[in-house]
């Protein structure tokens, strides 16, 4: 007996006797619960996640687009055998939605799918309750817009200079995605920022879509033609430019004997700064002194170089020509040459004479007669015409004889010259 005890005292000491022992009775106590005493239960688990399916098939079937999920998890109360519910945990668990069967836009509740873990069968389980019961999803069509693009300068430009209104190109954006969204598009922008600009210069902007009243309109789900639009800010110089004539001496007069008075005497000009820059004065006109007598008024329109721009509002100007410090004399010629004549043609001046006007000072002028004054024709464009040929005063060349700085007007009347076939005669 007493070996017996000892014995037992010894098993009761064993460590690895013990362990035995304990698993040995949870198991026996498992069989027992699963096998005799497994009891139907229920339980609840929450923030199982949700897995939208069929989201491209959707799309390419049936132009549509998922806008909105209400729900991404739910909560689901199970119902089964204790040796099966417990297997359920949240991590293993998932429900499906299939957005390929969805055939209208708006807000739609779907079924959902629950997807069991490997080691749970479906059959063995119920589903008492879903919170939510369906998930749902807001739809809309996928359709097009073209969107006009507006640029904007947020900067300013160096002194001397403007500038212009934004080029944007391309001007239209093509614009796609739901259509709730694509609608609610006014315009898209595009903005550059620079300081002290003094030349045009280029940037490429990603665009920024605005509603009618310009709140930013989000660009989630959306689609452009192009993902950069190139924006332009074209800079013109503005200068100041003075308007001029230019004097031709004839007739005795030169830069010396004339003034010129101009109203306005300048105007405000735009333009490229490599053209403006080294443009000193606008020419309205070269005058030949030898047609302008005393004091003359005339007004003549104001012309640019091409590439400039009057930023004035005047577009003619007033110029008052006066001859000064020369006096005048008329003297009868009846002395004409014929120069570039052709040897087969006779070439002849049939006007008999004309009164011509000379001018210089009183001195030189008292020492001129009228012997002293040629008008030469120079017939080389008309010698092979045969017929009478009228001559201005700007066709022929008037010489005075003698070292004089005298000149004649060109107001006297047209000469005739006749040219005849020297076989005819």
């Amino acid at each position: 007996m007493t070996k017996l005890r000892n014995f037992g005292n010894k098993l009761i000491a064993n460590r690895g006797f013990l362990m035995v022992c304990s698993v040995v009775f949870a198991f026996a106590i498992w069989l027992y619960i699963t096998n005799v005493e497994n009891k139907d239960i229920d339980v609840t688990i929450p923030n199982i996640p949700v897995n939208y399916l069929g989201e491209d098939a959707l799309l390419s079937t049936k132009n549509y687009i998922v806008t909105g999920k209400e729900s991404n998890t739910v909560a689901i109360t199970f119902y089964g055998k204790w040796n099966v519910i417990n297997r359920l945990k949240t991590a293993d668990l998932s429900v499906n939605v299939d957005l390929s069967m969805i055939n209208a836009k708006g807000t739609v509740p779907c079924a959902t799918t629950v997807v069991f873990p490997s080691n749970v069968r479906s059959e063995d389980v119920i589903i008492a309750k879903k919170v939510p019961n369906n998930v749902v999803v807001t739809i809309d069509e996928i359709i097009s817009r073209e969107i006009p693009v507006r640029g904007n300068f947020d900067g300013n430009v160096a002194d001397g200079f403007i500038a212009e209104k934004p080029i944007v190109t391309p001007a239209v954006l093509n614009v796609r995605g739901p259509s709730a969204q694509v609608n609610d598009i006014y315009y898209a922008q595009v903005t550059t920022v620079r300081e002290d600009l003094s030349e045009s210069f280029l940037a490429v902007v990603a665009p920024v879509l605005y509603d009618i009243d310009g709140t930013e309109v989000s660009a989630k789900d959306l689609s452009f033609d192009y993902d950069l639009i190139n924006l332009e800010i074209p800079v013109s110089m503005i200068r100041e430019i003075p308007l001029s004539v230019t004097p031709i001496p004839g007739g005795g007069a030169n830069e010396t004997n004339v003034t010129i008075e101009i109203v306005p005497d300048s105007i405000k000009v735009k333009g490229p700064a490599s053209q403006l820059s080294g443009l000193n004065s606008i020419s309205l006109k070269s005058i030949d002194l030898a047609k302008y007598i005393g004091k003359t008024d005339e007004t003549f329109p104001i012309k640019l170089p091409d590439g400039l721009e009057n930023m004035s509002e005047v577009t003619e100007a007033s110029v008052t020509t006066t001859i000064i410090g020369l006096v005048t004399r008329t003297r009868t010629v009846s002395q004409f040459e014929i120069i570039n004549a052709d040897p087969a043609y006779d070439a002849a001046v049939t006007t008999a004479s004309i009164t011509v006007t000379v001018r210089g000072t009183a001195d030189e002028l008292d020492n001129i007669t009228d012997k002293d004054i040629t008008i030469t024709a120079d017939v080389s464009d008309i010698a092979k015409t045969p017929g009478n040929h009228v001559l201005t005063p700007d066709d022929v060349t008037i010489t005075i004889a003698g070292e004089n700085s005298a000149g004649v007007l060109k107001t006297f009347r047209n000469i005739t010259v006749n040219i005849e076939s020297a076989r005819e005669r």
